[in-house]
């Protein structure tokens, strides 16, 4: 029975390890790297990236940032561009026109 029990922890402990989300485990490599954040090339390190998007009447601001994984910003680009022009149903990301 004692031998039983045994087994049964020992198989539920290698399904919890092998249920454990899997890590990079070789940061160096090329592959682990984020080259192409929202149409910019990003540094070598770059994990991850953010978009931060402002708008005012007629423009649409948006910052991008290359992180590393401990949330440096490794490189930021700013795009800048007008709103096009919508009819009042749609005031996603445009201008209203009246």
């Amino acid at each position: 029975m004692i031998a039983m029990r045994a087994v049964l922890c020992l198989l539920v402990c290698l399904v919890l390890v092998a249920a454990t989300p899997a890590t990079l485990h070789n940061n160096n490599d090329e592959k682990t790297y984020l080259r192409n954040c929202y149409g910019f090339e990003c540094p070598k390190g770059t994990v991850t990236c953010s978009v931060d998007s402002v708008a005012t009447d007629d423009w649409m601001t948006d910052t991008i940032r290359c992180k590393s994984k401990n949330h440096a910003v490794l490189n930021s680009f700013t795009k800048t561009y007008p709103l096009p022009n919508c009819d009042d149903r749609t005031t996603t990301n445009c201008r209203i026109v009246k």
